[in-house]
């Protein structure tokens, strides 16, 4: 006697024999050849990343409402002891934050500097070694970047 499953098994494996090399993964990013399937890739990917984003945007306050409801219910005064407590470090961490996106946006700057000074030298090399000024445009380029290493060291102790 065959049963449904020994039957549904067998059918299961016959179509696995097929070439499993010319089946590719959903998520798999395209290549560079089909530049259509590369940017939809892209921005399904940014699309996702904005849902994600906007089911915390507002999960979280209803979740804060619904944890603080609950706190109140146990612990009353306590509750607001704790958040008067709590208040002065959510200010410090407000102002850390506004500095450490100051610092993002200093090197993020100085790297669009370097890089446009760069793409200016590389365009134009002929002219550039013609003339001997190599040295100055590296000069250049190497007090950018010294800037850029300042902000993101910056950056990143405001991080830790």
């Amino acid at each position: 006697v065959v049963s449904l499953l020994d039957v549904m098994s067998d059918s299961d494996d016959e179509s696995s024999s097929d070439d499993e090399s010319s089946k590719t993964p959903k998520d798999t990013r395209p290549t560079e050849d089909n530049l259509v399937g590369l940017v939809n890739f892209d921005v399904g990917q940014v699309i996702s990343m904005g849902m994600s984003m906007m089911v915390n945007l507002f999960a979280i306050p209803w979740t804060l409402v619904a944890l603080t409801m609950i706190a109140w219910s146990r612990m009353k005064w306590a509750l607001v002891l704790g958040f008067c407590g709590l208040a002065p470090f959510l200010v410090l961490a407000f102002f850390a934050g506004l500095t450490q996106a100051k610092f993002g946006w200093k090197r993020t700057t100085s790297s669009h500097k370097r890089l446009q000074i760069l793409q200016e030298v590389l365009s134009g090399i002929r002219i550039v070694k013609a003339c001997g000024w190599d040295k100055v445009q590296l000069q250049k380029i190497e007090e950018i970047r010294e800037k850029e290493i300042y902000w993101l060291y910056w950056m990143y102790v405001m991080i830790s």
